[in-house]
């Protein structure tokens, strides 16, 4: 891992998945919470590169490459785990938000 740069947090949904817009929401939620995260969204249904074998499933979240989640996490999940990725960087990434 590189601590010079920020965690990345891929979010892999599908335009005809009704489940991916709460993970949209709460990505969304962990943007305004660390403005320093890097934060994509990828959209499996569209032609470009594959998603990686570890998506099987929409939505999933991968945080710095580790799936962190098949389906939506809980808010107190995700905000858990993008601290903990700012705080093995050696700083928290411009807020500390509510984890509740």
């Amino acid at each position: 891992m590189d601590r010079s740069v920020a965690p990345r947090l891929d979010v892999y949904v599908q335009s005809s998945c009704p489940a991916c817009a709460e993970a949209l929401r709460t990505v969304e939620r962990a943007r305004a919470a660390w403005p320093a995260l890097e934060a994509r969204v990828q959209w499996v249904d569209v032609a470009g590169v594959p998603p990686p074998p570890q998506v099987f499933a929409v939505p999933t979240l991968m945080l710095d490459g580790e799936l962190v989640s098949l389906g939506t996490p809980s808010w107190p999940e995700l905000a858990a785990r993008v601290r903990r990725a700012f705080e093995e960087r050696g700083h928290d990434g411009g807020t500390t938000p509510d984890e509740r």
